[in-house]
């Protein structure tokens, strides 16, 4: 049970805290919970952020898609399908570069 809430918080932090992000969007997918900080939501927060600070993702597009999405879905629509420069750029953040 205690391993549950820690890992319900450390995504709740992470979502709030580092990302500065709204609370609803996980009431909205809770599946997110479950989900691997360090696999799957670190890599692909980068990757979002990356794609709004630069213009590459519409301000009302969902945060929240992305990180439901497959592996191959993800990478195709949020990595790939954009010009090299950029295309470099994300598979690096997503890789875990900085």
């Amino acid at each position: 049970m205690l391993r549950s809430e820690d890992k319900l918080n450390a995504v709740m932090s992470f979502w709030i805290s580092n990302l500065g992000w709204d609370s609803s969007a996980l009431r909205i997918r809770p599946m997110l919970f479950g989900c691997s900080l360090e696999k799957r939501l670190i890599p692909r927060a980068k990757v979002v952020k990356y794609l709004l600070s630069n213009g590459l993702m519409k301000k009302n597009a969902s945060i929240i898609t992305p990180f439901s999405l497959t592996e191959e879905l993800f990478l195709k629509k949020c990595v790939t399908c954009f010009e090299e420069k950029d295309r470099s750029r994300l598979l690096t953040l997503y890789q875990g570069g900085c």
